[in-house]
């Protein structure tokens, strides 16, 4: 075998594995098994699952789902859940994070047991109010913004959480959306999101009382190529990509 095919094969492998690993850093039950042995996580994902949430919360957020819902419970669906939360605290432990569509606010919750700091805005105002209530720790703070307006400094995070981000968003603000996440992420930041891959071409669709977008893995590919690299997608929801 030539020296050229050896180093090939070499780096091909090594190549290879690093690619194992990183797709195993995605993954929600790998995620969920390495936090087992953390008791405080533990207490968390039980405070989760035990959310009281408000009659509006249940018709506006049941697409999401919500892991305290009895037929979420029965399921074990909140499993899935709680263990991509789980995922995004691998990315954040000890980061400055932003979470640009927290919702009730429980996923930032979790995530701020590992982050260094974590801001969590929401164009809800409801779900703000709520989440400022019940989630309390001195490196969490909600706050009411839009991720497709200008609201923070360039590079003020290492970490941007956008869970059910692009849905919420209408297809013509995506680009505003992808630029304004690439603008407050530091260099070589890291993107960790959710969302419904679909088959097929992309479409709008009613999502709650919002319009928003589903998208096929190529096109949320491309929609982030000018700013981000490494792009990688797991089980056609959860997704990463570092920025350029």
């Amino acid at each position: 075998m030539s020296v050229f095919r050896r180093t090939f094969d070499r780096f091909f492998s090594l190549l290879s594995a690093r690619r194992r690993a990183e797709r195993k850093l995605l993954d929600p039950s790998a995620a969920a098994f390495e936090f087992s042995t953390d008791s405080r996580m533990r207490q968390a994902c039980a405070e989760v699952v035990k959310l009281q949430a408000p009659d509006w919360a249940l018709e506006e957020y049941a697409a999401r789902g919500l892991p305290s819902q009895p037929n979420v419970i029965s399921s074990g669906y909140y499993k899935r859940l709680l263990g991509e939360y789980l995922v995004a605290a691998r990315f954040a432990a000890g980061r400055r994070t932003l979470d640009c569509s927290c919702g009730l606010g429980w996923g930032a919750y979790l995530v701020s047991l590992k982050a260094r700091s974590l801001f969590a805005c929401d164009t809800d105002l409801r779900a703000v109010h709520f989440a400022k209530e019940h989630w309390v720790r001195p490196n969490l703070h909600f706050l009411a913004a839009d991720p497709v307006m200008p609201c923070f400094p360039a590079g003020a995070f290492e970490t941007v959480l956008a869970f059910w981000t692009v849905e919420r968003c209408p297809r013509k603000n995506l680009e505003r959306l992808v630029a304004s996440i690439a603008r407050w992420l530091a260099p070589d930041g890291v993107l960790v999101g959710v969302t419904h891959f679909i088959h097929g071409g992309g479409r709008q669709v009613a999502a709650g009382t919002r319009t928003g977008t589903f998208l096929t893995t190529d096109q949320l590919r491309s929609l982030l190529n000018p700013f981000f690299r490494d792009f990688d997608a797991l089980d056609l929801r959860i997704f990463k990509a570092r920025k350029r």
